[in-house]
């Protein structure tokens, strides 16, 4: 793995065990992130995108209609 790169990010999203392990040849620092504040900070990442999404949907005219019902699908799917 190079420099910055992550691991175990399915392990959290699904609350299941890693599929690998892995073992550092050089002196690291590890960060570790508890599953529930993973999915806090991907729910949020989510909802940001899609509110920028809907908002540029919003400013083309022929789909201004469609924005309330964009929100109400996402909202609720």
């Amino acid at each position: 793995m190079t420099q910055g790169a992550g691991f175990g990010e399915l392990a959290l999203l699904y609350n299941d065990k890693r599929s690998a392990s892995i073992e550092a040849v050089d002196d690291c620092e590890t960060w570790t992130l508890e599953g529930s504040i993973f999915k806090k900070i991907i729910v949020k990442s989510s909802m940001t995108k899609r509110n920028l999404q809907a908002g540029f949907l919003n400013e083309i005219k022929l789909f201004s209609k469609f924005y309330i019902l964009l929100t109400l699908y996402y909202r609720f799917s």
